[in-house]
Order: C-alpha cells, then structure tokens, then sequence
C-alpha cells in the first residue's frame, strides 16, 4: 500500500484556465464562460468543468506518481478511469491531489491490475472530486483479449423518439430523450499538445512521434458532444443537468488524424434517497472508429429533476 496523505501539485483554476477548456473540448456551457448567468445561478462567476478537475487529477499522477498510469514503462497501460464530483470548483480555487495504491481484483482473466484511487481538494481541504484509475501490467495482452465492453455497443441513433414532452424530467430523458451519432473533431500533434500542456498529462504516449490521443481528451470531446445533444431539450431548473460523476475503459488508443465518431444514449435512472424530486440518469456513451470496431467506452452520470408524483 502506498500513499499521500498530503495534497501535491498544486494548480490554481483561473478563469482563462476554464475558457481554454471550453474551447479546446467544445464544452461552452454558459455556465463555464457566461459571468452573468454563472452568477444568475447563485456562483461567484464561471464554475470549472468537472471534467476539467478530472484531467487535471489525472495530470497530477502522471506527474507525481507516473507508475500510477504507466509512464515509462512500455508493457502496461492505463485501462479505466473513474471520477466522481462532489463540490462545485470556481475560479480562484486552488487544488491539490492525493492518492492510494491497492491491488485490483478487476480486469480481463488474469491479467494483474493496480488501482490507484485520488482525491482533489481545494484550499479550504474539502475533497472536490474522488475516482480511481486502473493500470494493467500486461497492456498488449489485454488490448488483445478486446476487454468486455461495459455497455452494449449501441446502435446509431439520430434525435429524439417520438412523443418528445414539452418538459423533459429524467423519466422522459430515459424513454424518449436526445440520443445520436456525433463525429469527433479530428486531432492533431498540436492539438494534443495543447491539452497535455493545460492538465499536465506528460505521457511519452501522446508526445511528438508517438501518434496516439490521450483517452482523457478523446473522452472531453465526447462528453461535449452528448452535453450539447441533451441540453436542447427544456428540463426543469433553468433548463440544466448537474454533472455527478463519470467513468471510460480503453479497448485501444486513438492515433492522431483518426476519424471517431461517438454514441451516446440514456440508459436508466434512479431516484436519489435523500432528494427524490432528484434522479440520476446514466448516459451510454461508444467510440467507434471507421470500421464501427469500438476503441473507447464511457459512463456519465448527470442529476435530472424527476417527475413529479400524481
């Protein structure tokens, strides 16, 4: 067992920070680049994205605890990550990292996992984000035993089904909500280097020569993608869906130049105990590349206003 009690690499989330962000995901929220509506929506000024907080976790391994993902180390790979949020992130916040190695029983057969659970906090020491990532010791024989996908490859879909309510609460998201096929903005050397640069994902993988896109930002773009596909529709409390938590697996890298396409769809929801007007719907989200072979899987997990009991 190995790890940090206390926070290292600190980064300060800057409003130029979060914009970068947006523009380089595609992510513009107005409640990440709108002063006015950030602050209509009881927040100082635009709030970080969480998935921004997420990239910059897995930054703050690969620069402190780099065998936690493999740098260095040609034979393993970084198969999994979770995040999960759990406090709002402004801009003037300050953030430090933590972690804990285990060994993992998850995997593909035999194949020996080690799980490095992290959690960031913010200046006042409150945990703002917690997840996991998974490191497989033997990355060419999991890549070749094409690990269980967990959901579904999912069939192209356009739009939304039919009898499409005025008022989408989470029950309508599920049967009838906003489900597609988006194709991803191709990625080039510098456009990888633009993201390695903001969240200090320093891996050999991504740099110049290497040729694969991080699945960290392949995941941003898809994410991106299904938030601008869901927040179309009208929902209650200000038309917005507050983001709870996320998870992808890796079935292989992306190369630069490769034409991805990702798609998404809800799955299910569940009421929460302690707020039951509230409910967390699952979104199902695959990248597929041109031959419909899936190269990334993704979870996200959004809180939507549940329908009202009669």
């Amino acid at each position: 067992m190995e790890s940090n009690a206390k926070g290292v690499g600190t980064r300060a989330v800057t409003a130029a920070m979060i914009r970068a962000f947006a523009q380089l995901t595609g992510d513009r929220s107005r409640i990440h680049i709108d002063p006015q509506f950030a602050q209509a929506s009881g927040f100082s000024g635009p709030i970080a994205h969480g998935l921004l907080t997420g990239a910059l976790a897995l930054g703050a391994l690969t620069r402190h605890q780099p065998n936690a993902v493999g740098v260095g180390n040609g034979d393993e790979l970084m198969t999994h990550y979770a995040l999960r949020l759990s406090r709002v992130v402004e801009s003037g916040d300050e953030l430090s990292f933590r972690w804990v190695n285990a060994p993992s029983q998850a995997g593909v057969r035999n194949l020996a996992y080690v799980d490095t659970g992290y959690e960031v906090v913010n200046q006042r020491d409150d945990v703002v984000a917690s997840g996991h990532v998974s490191l497989c010791s033997q990355g060419a024989a999991y890549l070749r035993e094409r690990p269980k996908a967990r959901v579904a490859l999912l069939r192209d879909a356009d739009g939304l089904h039919p009898g499409a309510p005025e008022m989408y609460y989470a029950e309508d998201i599920v049967a009838c909500g906003p489900r597609g096929t988006v194709t991803l903005p191709t990625q080039t050397q510098a456009s990888v280097d633009t993201f390695v640069a903001q969240v200090d994902e320093c891996n050999p993988l991504y740099s110049d020569g290497a040729g694969a896109v991080p699945p960290m930002l392949n995941f941003c773009l898809g994410f991106s993608a299904f938030l601008e596909a869901l927040l179309r529709v009208a929902m209650p409390a200000a038309g917005s869906a507050g983001h709870v938590a996320d998870e992808w697996q890796v079935h292989r890298l992306v190369a630069l130049g490769e034409k991805i396409r990702v798609i998404h769809q809800p799955l299910d929801c569940k009421r929460t105990q302690s707020r039951p007007e509230l409910a967390v719907v699952r979104f199902g989200l695959n990248f597929v590349d041109t031959k419909h072979e899936l190269v990334q899987q993704g979870i996200v997990k959004m809180m939507i206003p549940s329908r009202p009991d009669r």
